[in-house]
């Protein structure tokens, strides 16, 4: 299990005992928390001031897909940056991959189920077999479509 503090609020500001979660369901929080985020800057309209004065913006006022995509994934970074500098060092190193593993398997199958064209493309260099193995693994995990690619 890893251990983490339930949410404190103006109203209750006493101190509350940590409640434990399984990494898949930590996983699931992170990616609820991701896609929280996103809707909240679409919604509202920072996406269309930031992204509208580059030119990146349809006639709707919605960011283009590929400025979009960068938003989500630049999300997905600092939640996942925010979850290491919590939990790396403090917690079981297995917990902590199966936490960071499904938050991201979470992501991609949510983009799947909604219609969008997900492949993952893991390189690796050509002789670093741990790194091929890693890509093999994690396509095993998530219903994701993978591209193993290889480079010299």
């Amino acid at each position: 299990m890893i251990t983490a503090f339930p949410e404190m609020t103006d109203e209750t500001r006493e101190f509350s005992a940590p409640q434990n979660m399984t990494p898949e369901e930590l996983g699931d929080t992170l990616a609820r928390l991701v896609w929280e985020s996103f809707s909240d800057f679409i919604a509202d309209g920072d996406a269309e001031a930031l992204l509208g004065g580059l030119g990146l913006t349809r006639d709707d006022g919605l960011p283009a897909e590929a400025p979009a995509e960068e938003i989500l994934i630049f999300l997905m970074w600092a939640h996942t940056r925010g979850f290491q500098l919590a939990f790396v060092g403090r917690s079981d190193r297995d917990l902590v991959r199966e936490g960071l593993d499904a938050f991201h398997s979470a992501i991609f199958e949510d983009m799947v189920e909604e219609g969008h064209n997900v492949v993952i493309r893991w390189h690796s260099h050509q002789g670093d077999e741990d790194m091929q193995e890693a890509g093999k693994e994690f396509d095993d995990m998530i219903a994701v479509p993978f591209e193993h690619l290889t480079y010299s």
